[in-house]
C-alpha cells in the first residue's frame, strides 16, 4: 500500500491535511473522513493536521 499524502511545512515540521490527530495517547491519527474520536470524543475541527512520518509510519505497520 502506497499513500500519496498531500503535505505542509510548518518550519521543519511536515503535516499533511489529509489525517487529524485526536487526544488519545494511542491510535490517534484518523483520516479526514472521521469526523469525531470515539474514544476522546474529539472533533476533526479542533484538532491539528497529522505529521506526515507519523502516518508513514502507521503505513508500515499495518503493511507488514
Amino acid at each position: 500500500m502506497n499513500i500519496n499524502l498531500r503535505v505542509e511545512n510548518v518550519g521543519n515540521i511536515q503535516l499533511t491535511p489529509d489525517y487529524w490527530d485526536c487526544e488519545c495517547q494511542h491510535n490517534y491519527i484518523h483520516k479526514k473522513d472521521e469526523i469525531t474520536c470515539r474514544i476522546c470524543n474529539a472533533f476533526l475541527e479542533n484538532q491539528p493536521d497529522s505529521r506526515v512520518d507519523e502516518v508513514k509510519q502507521i503505513e508500515r505497520l499495518t503493511v507488514n
